[in-house]
């Protein structure tokens, strides 16, 4: 089972928080993983999903719509 998977199957408010975090986009736009990635910290605090487990829902959730992902996380803030 992939990780997004698990993480979706084991905390769903793991699965709220990105569900949350992506309605701010719209069709076309390009999703920031570090930007999603940041509002699922504040959103959901005690997830204990490590951010691969929570870049793998991301993906997954996203790529379902018609947006773009741009995979920026590890960049130097």
């Amino acid at each position: 089972m992939p990780a997004s998977q698990i993480a979706a199957a084991h905390d769903p408010d793991a699965y709220d928080a990105v569900f949350t975090a992506l309605l701010e986009y719209h069709p076309n736009d390009v999703v920031s993983t570090r930007r999603v990635l940041k509002d699922v910290r504040r959103l959901a605090p005690e997830c204990p999903f490590a951010d691969e487990d929570m870049l793998a829902l991301i993906v997954q959730m996203a790529s379902g719509t018609t947006m773009g992902i741009s995979f920026d996380h590890r960049e130097v803030a």
